[in-house]
């Protein structure tokens, strides 16, 4: 038994097993045997450690749980980062000694047995300690001379032999570069709708589950189920879809015990809304009109796409004033800056009079305001609220744009594009302008997700502004003054 590899002949039983225990993940799947199999060609001992990067609920961890089912061994999990529901760390960041003193101390309690370590939320390793102690934690993770190592408070040696390691994280960007240089990513893109259905209909309604048996195994069709998955959830994985049924089982429970009622044994999608309340999203909803200065930006929290308001005004000042409100960070002052400064710099080719920004405050208002907003992907939803205004031209309420903007006119790659296309998805967007260097996430994404949305391509400011205004964008602003 190799580190972090099985014999030839059970790679075949292992992957059965994992199509057998779990559902989808097919490509990842793939990944992870061909990863194991390659590791156990090298020779020279330098293997990566798998390390499964996706939004949360994605499958990560029952994935490497039904690993370690596959190969017989036990699973074991160190928890290096945790996440409350506002997706702040609830700990401090771990540092990387301590981590591989849990580590030794986990093997230690469980010598002399084959296992799988999932080190869960490795990029929560402490940045500031990472680049001087992440070497002597890769010597424990990555040990090729001899599958042993000898500790003076331990007298016995730690057998690395059988012991597979398999990391999880949600983003790489928080990962070093030396660290990246050890692990092997696997990417986690979620679950369609019609993979979240097959999930709750062989996961979540059981028989034999608590709640189920206690309302009498009440069921629920596919129409409640897509019902269920479109109106109360905004994710990529299944994380809040269990937290949503197990909510509905709740219910069900308290109707047929406390209540009294006879428990209903089929539900449907008209149900739903009694034991939950008011659908939380309405996919089939669109966000109608036109408005001038204002333009949806979409954004991240906590692995779910959400949406705020981005509003301009331009009011008449000599001082010439940047004002911005709304619970707005300094990242996020920049983002408006660089936008600012962009179009200042192509006033004469967009038809912007040289002397309408000089005597005009622009005040930059994001909604909700008791929300803070940050980020770099908000420049270009930014600058063509801001052309909006200055040009007196009107936005579509149900178009959004993600992309950094550059001075020079250029739009940029962003992060958690599978996320924020969902929650345009659920919120009523169909026209999202995107970076043509996000065009990789894109492809990933599920057909039935991208398939309701107008998805624009750009490369620099003139493609989107061009997008959006048409030939509109190059004719002169009329002098005008706003109150």
């Amino acid at each position: 038994m190799k580190y972090g590899c099985i014999a030839l002949t059970d790679y075949r039983l292992a992957f059965r097993l994992l199509n057998e225990d779990l559902f989808g993940l097919a490509e990842q799947k793939m990944d992870l045997i061909t990863e194991l199999r390659m590791n156990d060609s090298v020779i020279d001992g330098n293997r990566k450690i798998i390390c499964f990067v996706g939004p949360r609920g994605a499958g990560k961890r029952s994935l490497a749980a039904t690993l370690a089912r596959a190969l017989g061994q036990k699973f074991l999990t160190i928890r290096i980062g945790q996440d409350d529901d506002c997706g702040a760390p609830r700990y401090g960041r771990s540092k990387a000694g301590e981590l591989a003193g849990n580590l030794l101390h986990l093997m230690d309690r469980n010598r002399g047995q084959r296992l799988l370590i999932l080190l869960d939320g490795i990029e929560y390793i402490n940045p500031i300690f990472q680049n001087r102690t992440v070497t002597s934690f890769r010597e424990v993770l990555t040990i090729s001379h001899e599958h042993s190592l000898r500790l003076g408070h331990i007298d016995q040696p730690l057998n690395f032999a059988d012991v597979v390691f398999v990391a999880t994280a949600r983003e790489a960007r928080g990962i070093t570069r030396e660290m990246l240089d050890e692990l092997k990513l696997i990417q986690f893109t979620g679950y369609c709708d019609d993979e979240k259905v097959e999930i709750v209909k062989r996961w979540m309604i059981q028989p034999n589950h608590s709640s189920n048996a206690c309302c009498g195994a009440a069921q629920i069709d596919d129409d409640g189920i897509f019902d269920l998955i479109r109106c109360y959830t905004n994710e990529l994985g299944v994380f809040e879809l269990r937290a949503v049924f197990d909510r509905l089982q709740r219910q069900l429970v308290f109707e047929s015990t406390v209540a009294g009622a006879a428990p209903q044994q089929r539900l449907g999608r008209q149900d739903l809304s009694r034991y939950l309340g008011p659908p939380l999203y309405d996919a089939a909803s669109v966000r109608n009109g036109l408005q001038v200065g204002a333009v949806a930006m979409l954004g991240r929290c906590d692995g779910r796409g959400v949406i705020s308001e981005i509003e301009v005004l331009t009011i008449p000042d000599p001082r010439a004033n940047l004002v911005l409100t709304g619970n707005l960070d300094a990242l996020f002052r920049e983002v408006v800056m660089v936008a600012l400064s962009c179009l200042r710099k192509r006033s004469a080719e967009y038809g912007i009079s040289p002397e309408f920004l000089s005597r005009h405050t622009v005040h930059v208002n994001a909604i909700p305001g008791g929300v803070l907003k940050s980020g770099v992907s908000s420049g270009l939803a930014v600058l063509l609220a801001l052309f909006s205004e200055i040009k007196g031209l009107p936005l579509r309420a149900d178009l959004s744009a993600i992309g950094e903007v550059t001075l020079r006119g250029g739009i940029r790659r962003v992060i958690g594009v599978p996320e924020k296309i969902l929650g345009a998805h659920r919120l009523g967007i169909r026209t999202l302008c995107y970076p043509n260097e996000n065009q990789g996430d894109i492809d990933r994404l599920p057909r039935e997700l991208v398939g309701g949305l107008e998805l624009i391509g750009v490369d620099s400011v003139d493609q989107a502004l061009m997008a959006v205004f048409g030939d509109k964008f190059h004719s002169p602003t009329a002098p005008r003054a706003r109150s």
